[in-house]
């Protein structure tokens, strides 16, 4: 793999009295999407909230372009260019669109990012849906809407968790055409997914927790190759 944006080393999570993230190690490399698949309960989302400091590891370390961003607060991880888009989308139901979009926005490093012009550009739904509230939307347009926000973030990485979570196959496809847009331009992703398809579609390496812990890594391609992987961690 190539150089690394983001580097977790050895994690341990505790929610509660529950062990949940046993020594999590991974990498993401500039430019590339790495998804982390697994059953329900492997560990999987507290991986990202705890990369995000949502739940504080009890020991480990996360380097993001090599700062150790371990001990920061939440929102200063977020002001280093690291958008987190979360299975409950979180928008704001009593603001518009362009008002969810809005509270978001940051303006790009290098000047020509995102912008909300190119929001509605790319994402045509949202523009003609731009002055209803979040809650007046289905769930389609809510996960676009929460991509979209984390977009105009001008982030360097983004991290996703279950983006196709509960949406109808043809808009499974829109969200799949839509994170293999940005990895064509670039974007370096860290991607839940419970969708095997889709996963293996548009990511570059695989990483299969199982109770807590990195069970296997390697490419798409070898993933579905292997047979015992797939049984015995996904259920696929």
């Amino acid at each position: 793999m190539s150089e690394s944006l983001l580097h977790v080393d050895d994690l341990h999570t505790y929610l509660g009295d529950s062990y949940v993230i046993q020594g999590v190690s991974l990498a993401v490399p500039s430019g590339k999407v790495v998804a982390l698949l697994g059953r329900n309960g492997a560990g999987k989302t507290t991986t990202l909230r705890s990369i995000m400091r949502m739940v504080h590891p009890r020991r480990g370390r996360v380097t993001f372009d090599g700062r150790d961003i371990s001990a920061l607060a939440t929102f200063e991880i977020a002001r280093s260019r690291i958008s987190f888009v979360q299975e409950t989308r979180a928008i704001f139901p009593s603001l518009s669109v362009e008002e969810n979009i809005a509270v978001a926005a940051r303006p790009a490093e290098n000047g020509n990012g995102w912008t909300m012009q190119r929001i509605f550009d790319d994402f045509p739904n949202l523009a003609a849906r731009r002055r209803n509230g979040g809650s007046q939307l289905s769930g389609g347009e809510q996960q676009m809407l929460a991509i979209a926000r984390a977009l105009v973030a001008n982030p360097r990485l983004m991290l996703l968790d279950e983006p196709s979570e509960g949406l109808a196959p043809l808009i499974v496809r829109q969200i799949a055409d839509i994170i293999g847009n940005l990895k064509r331009a670039g974007m370096t992703m860290l991607l839940v997914e419970q969708n095997f398809v889709l996963a293996t579609e548009v990511a570059d390496h695989i990483v299969v927790l199982g109770k807590g812990r990195v069970r296997w890594t390697g490419t798409s391609e070898e993933l579905r190759k292997s047979d015992e992987i797939r049984h015995t961690w996904l259920g696929v």
